[in-house]
């Protein structure tokens, strides 16, 4: 509700107005949250004057959380003020472009600025006790604007991006329009794919909803891999992306003794061993790997 998002001392009209469209929809199936002010700190908008809106949803609507994203710029400073204008922070960032990059104002410009970003806004929301989101890319209006090229990220950037966001987050969320006359080739040739990966039936989605594992794992020859270890019933998972350079062996040291044989999830039949509590396997540039091992003595059925 862009024109209710920020409101001035004493201006009623708006207040009324925002209480009311909360009281409508709150009991709505389709509410998940409330979305503040877009990308406030770029446009110089004071946390204060966020506050308000953030009051009122909460007064009228405790169940459902306020979200704002801010754009891929200031810093972590000069975010952490909006931490009391929201529930849930976030950040977007849309590297695919021509020429790439130019969504951001860091000088990394490839896509592996997704996890600088994701890095930034989890020290933000880490300062004001809140979780946060990334908003990743499908398209952006930088390559949509006259005398721009359009470009949408590949179905192998893609998934980089939202397993290098995991590496930093705690999850993945994706909404979508049905309305008619909508175009689905990226959503089918894409983001589906990757969003399969995800879903609450997939041999993944365990290690998404659980807490990061407490073993001593650790990789050795990508200093450049971002990576992490979960546990969820009788397994354990290893999430792995690697940023852009060379292609290179790596090691990864730290897993029980007992654990062997792992699968490498949506590459089947590939697999890796593990003994004494280690394994290597081949790391491409933003290339993503997802290993699944059955711990000592399971039979690695997930019941």
């Amino acid at each position: 509700i862009p024109d209710l998002t920020i409101i001035s001392p004493g201006d009623a009209a708006k207040e009324n107005e925002l209480k009311r469209v909360v009281q409508k929809y709150r009991s709505h199936p389709s509410t998940a949250f409330w979305k503040g002010a877009d990308e406030p700190e770029w446009g110089k908008v004071p946390a204060g004057k966020l506050r308000r809106f953030y009051e009122i949803v909460h007064a009228f609507d405790p169940d459902h959380p306020v979200w704002i994203t801010q754009a891929p710029r200031g810093t972590v400073d000069s975010l952490k003020p909006y931490n009391s204008a929201y529930d849930v922070g976030a950040i977007d960032i849309y590297p695919v472009s021509y020429p790439p990059g130019v969504h951001s104002d860091l000088p990394n410009k490839n896509i592996s600025v997704t996890g600088d970003y994701a890095g930034r806004i989890a020290q933000v929301t880490a300062a004001g006790g809140k979780p946060f989101w990334m908003v990743l890319q499908i398209c952006f209006s930088g390559v949509t604007k006259p005398g721009a090229t359009l470009r949408f990220p590949t179905f192998p950037e893609e998934r980089y991006m939202s397993y290098q966001s995991i590496g930093n987050v705690q999850g993945c969320w994706n909404e979508q329009d049905r309305a008619l006359g909508w175009n689905w080739s990226f959503y089918g040739k894409v983001l589906k794919p990757v969003l399969d990966e995800f879903k609450p039936d997939g041999p993944l989605y365990p290690a998404l909803i659980a807490p990061d594992s407490i073993l001593p794992v650790h990789a050795e020859g990508a200093p450049d891999l971002e990576f992490r270890v979960r546990e969820a019933g009788n397994h354990i998972f290893i999430l792995a992306a690697k940023r852009e350079g060379s292609t290179v062996r790596v090691t990864f040291r730290g897993l029980p003794d007992g654990v062997s044989a792992g699968d490498v999830l949506y590459e089947s039949p590939r697999k890796v061993v593990a003994h004494e509590g280690s394994f290597s396997d081949w790391f491409g540039p933003n290339e993503v790997h997802v290993y699944r091992f059955a711990r000592s003595g399971s039979s690695g059925v997930i019941r």
